[in-house]
């Protein structure tokens, strides 16, 4: 999404750690725009806030809060982006090829989302760690 109102597109990503230098580099398809595939992003502590830098020189910065893209701590691979919707947010969850949306708001201090079969799941959010732990004990990292 370029822009709040935004169309809200779904880019396929891979994430990839060097071995030598240990540096997280996440791989973007940019298609669905109209953009090139396989663009590499490199992430990076800039003092003390986490960026995301790309070859032409755009750099992202992380979104404090719950807001953000997660990974899930049973299935690493799949990840979890949180967008804000009005008074709650939209979850994506993308396991693989595929992406369910979900709805989520924010309760006494408790973030309840509504997946499937499984209505007002309870997360709690610690922004010091940037995690999200669930009851069933899964724990969701922020990238």
């Amino acid at each position: 999404q370029d822009d709040p109102k935004g169309k809200v597109f779904d880019l396929p990503i891979k994430v990839q750690t060097d071995k030598k230098t240990k540096a997280t580099k996440v791989l973007f398809d940019f298609e669905p725009k109209g953009g090139p595939k396989d663009v590499a992003g490199i992430l990076a502590e800039v003092g003390g806030v986490t960026t995301l830098t790309f070859p032409d020189g755009n750099v992202w910065k992380k979104d404090s809060g719950v807001i953000g893209v997660y990974k899930d701590g049973k299935t690493p691979s799949y990840t979890r982006t949180i967008r804000a919707n009005g008074s709650g947010f939209t979850v994506d969850l993308v396991n693989g090829g595929k992406t369910v949306t979900v709805a989520a708001k924010s309760k006494q201090g408790k973030i309840l989302f509504d997946f499937p079969g499984k209505l007002q799941d309870p997360g709690t959010l610690n922004a010091k760690d940037n995690t999200i732990s669930f009851g069933d004990g899964n724990v969701w990292t922020k990238f």
